[in-house]
């Protein structure tokens, strides 16, 4: 089980789905676990909200992965709900 300290916004990521443009938050989260296991983030969608979550405490490398692998999920799913 993982408990999350408040996030900060620190960019937006605008991808380009069909023919539209979303703009997608990007916050930065300390993660907590109670077992020290490392946490990264990922795209997230809770009905109407989604973004992009990234690590405060991962190196830039693991960053660029995370967000690499956030917008491939992001377009995905967005491509689901636009494009269906």
């Amino acid at each position: 089980m993982h408990e999350t300290l408040p996030s900060r916004i620190v960019g937006v990521v605008q991808l380009k789905v069909g023919e539209r443009v979303v703009s997608v938050p990007v916050h930065s989260v300390t993660f907590l676990s109670e077992d020290g296991a490392k946490t990264s983030g990922g795209f997230f969608a809770e009905g109407e909200s989604f973004g992009i979550v990234v690590s405060a405490q991962a190196s830039a490398q693991d960053v660029q992965a995370q967000m690499n692998e956030a917008c491939r999920d992001a377009i995905r799913h967005l491509s689901k709900q636009f494009l269906s």
